[in-house]
């Protein structure tokens, strides 16, 4: 893995369908003259069979909370053609 290190440096998620793991790299939120990290969140996909990793975009906050994900309601009903 070829990252610099980082006051925050943590796995997110699995993610199946890629075999890769989310990884966030930060900062500390309250910053020090020893504040080590980029200057915003990053995040990175983590091959961990080569240890290769690459810089991804996108929404990954929700995958920060911790706590149950419940189920949403959807308008379709099992076992019936709508």
């Amino acid at each position: 893995m070829n990252l610099e290190p980082a006051d925050q440096f943590e796995p997110i998620a699995f993610i199946a369908i890629h075999e890769k793991v989310l990884l966030r790299r930060a900062k500390d939120f309250e910053p020090t003259n020893k504040a080590i990290g980029p200057p915003r969140p990053e995040y990175h996909l983590l091959d961990p069979a080569t240890g290769e990793t690459r810089l991804v975009s996108g929404e990954f906050v929700p995958l920060l909370q911790e706590g149950k994900r419940f189920l949403q309601p959807s308008k379709r009903v099992l076992g019936r053609d709508s």
